[in-house]
């Protein structure tokens, strides 16, 4: 069975399983490939399987611009995204770290947005806490689908 081939959009400026040279760290290299193109939606997918699986990244602060200043926009990205068999957002930050954030809007109107974001749209969130949470989330997720999608259960 070939190695996952997983797909890091060229425009994540700090991507997961790279080092500061564009490197794939040791411990993932044999495990999957890794390429970066362009991707339509989302930061993290599969060589073709793009328009089926994708994984948005955030951290904290831009979660919160997405949410206040860049609504339209992500607003487009959630539409197309909550189209997918499977999608998800994964946050490096947890939500205590979100709702500390200095001039965020109060709570509830927070955690009423992303809960509009899960019902409305059907993209759950993750909170990963660190970076190295959400590389493991996403390489773990990412491999889980394309095992599921080979053997025909997805």
């Amino acid at each position: 069975m070939p190695l996952p081939t997983i797909i890091i959009d060229t425009r994540e400026q700090r991507p997961l399983f790279l080092d500061e040279q564009g490197v794939v760290r040791n411990g993932y290299t044999t495990l999957a490939l890794f390429v970066r193109t362009k991707l339509d939606y989302g930061d993290y997918s599969l060589t073709g399987l793009e328009g089926l699986v994708s994984i948005e990244r955030k951290s904290v602060s831009d979660l919160r611009n997405s949410l206040m200043g860049e609504h339209r926009r992500f607003v487009k990205e959630l539409v197309a995204l909550g189209q997918m068999k499977r999608a998800w957002i994964v946050v490096e930050g947890s939500e205590v770290d979100f709702t500390g954030y200095p001039g965020m809007v109060d709570y509830r109107k927070f955690r009423q947005m992303l809960v509009s974001i899960q019902v409305h749209y059907g993209i759950p969130i993750y909170w990963a806490g660190t970076r190295e949470g959400s590389e493991q989330f996403v390489f773990a997720y990412l491999t889980t689908f394309l095992k599921y999608y080979r053997q025909g259960k997805l």
